[in-house]
């Protein structure tokens, strides 16, 4: 089964060309041309034209943007780290956690778009020998990061026992509960690290979701480091209350 690429440039959501996108142009173009045989393509070469084919995809780039801070070189960056047969789990960046997550898992609407998406530009680049062989890589890669976030998990809630028995069920004065589900996907983590940003030494924020955000979590450290006070309130299966503090 042949699946086709559209390729699709909406001016409006990107008013100001940016030299990104300029260079993105002309390769749009190419790989709209169908390829009799795939090309020799170095990892920066091809890396690039995974790149262009994100930018070109509305809602790809539209969450590309958000996660990466409206940085394009970051995310080109990005994907010459995971494109790169050498490259191993060890130090790579939240932004290539995030955009493996959504090659590989299929999770949420982002996911189930930018997979099948991500595939089918590789075929078109590379034939399928050579998709094959990258995706075997690209996915061993995210399950690498899978085990070590499983790992790093089950060090975090052995030191948070401790919390979690102390923790009340209930809210605490000055605590805010924020239902995880009623806000749009696109922006959940942007709201909730200014929400946690902004509390005031004696608040709290309580979120509660459908499964362990241990996502949120890794970026709040990153950002807040020690500061980030996180205690669990309820663990699964089917719901997770975590209790929020920015400690001073």
């Amino acid at each position: 089964m042949t699946i086709s690429v559209r390729m699709e440039i909406q001016t409006s959501s990107h008013p100001t060309r940016t030299p990104a996108l300029s260079r993105t142009l002309p390769v749009l173009m190419a790989m709209d041309q169908k390829l009799e045989a795939p090309a020799e393509l170095s990892t920066a070469d091809l890396a690039f034209r995974v790149f262009a084919a994100f930018r070109a995809h509305p809602h790809v780039s539209n969450v590309l943007t958000h996660i990466s801070r409206a940085n394009w070189n970051h995310v080109e960056r990005a994907l010459n780290d995971i494109l790169d047969p050498g490259t191993t789990s060890e130090a790579l960046s939240p932004l290539v956690h995030n955009i493996l997550d959504l090659m590989c898992a299929e999770r949420g609407v982002t996911g189930r778009i930018l997979k099948p998406y991500f595939h089918a530009v590789l075929h078109r680049l590379l034939g399928p020998t050579g998709t094959d062989r990258l995706i075997r890589h690209v996915e061993t890669l995210h399950a690498d990061l899978e085990r070590k976030d499983r790992t790093t998990d089950a060090g975090h809630r052995t030191a948070d026992h401790l919390n979690r028995r102390s923790a009340m069920n209930g809210t605490v004065a000055g605590e805010r509960v924020i239902n995880v589900a009623d806000i749009d996907p696109q922006h959940r983590h942007t709201i909730l690290l200014r929400l946690f940003e902004h509390l005031a030494p004696d608040q709290s924020l309580q979120i509660v979701v459908d499964h362990d955000p241990r996502r949120l979590r890794a970026q709040l450290e990153t950002h807040f480091g020690s500061r980030c006070g996180w205690s669990y309130l309820e663990q699964g299966p089917d719901l997770w209350r975590i209790r929020l503090r920015l400690l001073t």
